[in-house]
């Protein structure tokens, strides 16, 4: 659920039921809504990147986090015809040179 949606939810609450916030379970059950809304994707910077492949033990690193940046920078982070949902995890799949992971 949108956050304006959940304050639309608790406006006609607090229309309809005042004392609604004593109650624990509308109280629990709104707070679980709010936790479970999804975070947007935000394009990672380039240092995030060389962090991660470092992190990683991916060998020259800076030049793998380069070309990872650039590649999907130009591609609007896109994976086909869907946005990016986790940078993080297409690094994981990301084809690396067997040679340029440390051992």
């Amino acid at each position: 659920m949108s956050k304006e949606i959940v304050e639309l939810f608790e406006y006609i609450l607090d229309q309809i039921e005042p004392r609604w916030k004593t109650n624990e379970a509308v109280v629990e059950t709104l707070e679980k809504i709010k936790g479970s809304q999804s975070k947007r994707f935000a394009p990672p910077s380039l240092q995030e990147v060389t962090e991660e492949l470092k992190s990683q033990r991916v060998r020259n690193y800076q030049q793998q986090a380069d070309k990872f940046w650039n590649f999907y920078e130009a591609k609007n982070w896109m994976i086909g015809k869907n946005k990016m949902k986790s940078w993080k995890a297409a690094i994981k799949t990301w084809n690396f040179d067997k040679d340029n992971l440390l051992v």
